[in-house]
């Protein structure tokens, strides 16, 4: 029965093999095109952590930014030139 089992695996993944070519290659815009459409789909299942980080880290964000505006006025306005 086992020995019977392993070759109709074994069929099955030689036949499977014979299914799919192994030497399939894409030239570069093909490639690039994939490329694209795999990271647009991820980016879209971001985007809602992407807007929520956003809204939780604007006002902390805009702080440092008004923080760091700051500093180098104040630094550009220790130096006589």
């Amino acid at each position: 029965m086992t020995k019977k089992l392993f070759f109709i695996c074994l069929s099955i993944f030689a036949f499977g093999s014979c299914l799919t070519p192994d030497n399939v290659k894409l030239d570069d815009v093909e490639k690039n095109a994939r490329i694209r459409t795999l990271a647009a789909t991820e980016i879209k299942k971001l985007e809602p952590l992407f807007e929520i980080n956003c809204d939780a880290n604007f006002d902390k964000l805009v702080d440092r930014a008004v923080d760091s505006l700051v500093n180098v006025y104040l630094d550009s306005t220790r130096y006589d030139y």
